[in-house]
């Protein structure tokens, strides 16, 4: 049996830039493109990468479990790493990222996601699926073949960023 080669192309390992190409930001400080939140079109990914000083709600092994569980890669710097699918968890529909919310919110039923993908509110059944992130030497790699669409609704034991304070709109 034959199988497409994918190498390059969505369904394979993508580099996306350069680790300097993606500023890293604590999520108030968001600038899609600019700041701590990125479009990639050939990984149909939001790649954000938090700043070092970013507040979490867990901490210790709670923490580093969760970062496991929600492909959250912490850098050497200290910063952290998450690749969001573009694609809500509800109908399929493309989401966006929403600077006057500091989140993401699908315009079509209003699923709403935290900046690290975590369900907000709106009928998504779970938080944004995401990929795997990884380096090669100073290159930012996604795993587009490889999609974690495990992670649940959080709770007070999961949450890891505070909700946004912000009301986000139609």
């Amino acid at each position: 049996m034959l199988y497409p080669n994918l190498a390059g192309q969505f369904g394979s390992a993508l580099t996306v830039g350069k680790k300097t190409d993606f500023p890293a930001a604590l999520p108030a400080d968001f600038k899609q493109d600019q700041t701590g939140v990125f479009y990639r079109q050939e990984a149909k990914t939001y790649l954000v990468h938090l700043a070092k000083g970013t507040h979490f709600l867990l901490n210790g092994s709670s923490l580093t479990d969760q970062f496991d569980s929600e492909s959250i890669v912490k850098d050497k710097d200290g910063s952290y790493w998450v690749a969001l699918y573009q694609r809500c968890v509800h109908l399929g529909c493309t989401y966006a990222y929403r600077p006057d919310c500091v989140s993401f919110k699908c315009p079509c039923h209003g699923s709403h996601y935290n900046v690290d993908g975590e369900y907000l509110d709106g009928p998504a059944p779970r938080s944004a699926d995401r990929f795997a992130v990884s380096f090669s030497g100073g290159d930012v790699v996604v795993e587009t073949g490889s999609l974690n669409n495990k992670v649940p609704r959080p709770d007070d034991t999961t949450r890891l960023i505070a909700i946004p304070t912000i009301a986000c709109g139609a």
